[in-house]
């Protein structure tokens, strides 16, 4: 085996692990946002009663930013209004680690239209 190909193989394991991982990230995440009835009021790519979490995410820029994250983190755990509209977002029991989760999750969301 030459070497190029050896770096070739290494380089196509990597990505295809980092693509799996990705996956189970999301997966979990989507679990978690069932899990705590986020899909009573939201959908991935379109509104229900608030915002689709495409359209959040474009709001924000798609962000990984931790403060922007723990900002809407806390949102949604203690609720609020005005952001989207005049129907507030209710406060919900969910903690702040799996709210964290969903909310990076919710940022790699892009609408397919």
């Amino acid at each position: 085996m030459n070497i190029k190909y050896i770096i070739g193989l290494f380089i196509l394991i990597i990505n295809n692990s980092y693509a799996n991982n990705m996956q189970i990230e999301q997966n979990l995440s989507l679990t978690l946002a069932k899990k705590n009835a986020c899909l009573g009021c939201h959908a991935i790519d379109r509104k229900v009663v608030g915002p689709s979490f495409s359209d959040i995410a474009k709001r924000y820029n798609y962000t990984q930013d931790p403060i922007i994250i723990q900002a809407l983190s806390y949102k949604v755990q203690k609720g609020g209004g005005g952001s989207w509209g005049v129907v507030p977002m209710p406060a919900n029991a969910i903690n702040s680690q799996d709210a964290k989760a969903i909310i990076s999750w919710i940022m790699t969301i892009k609408n397919k239209k």
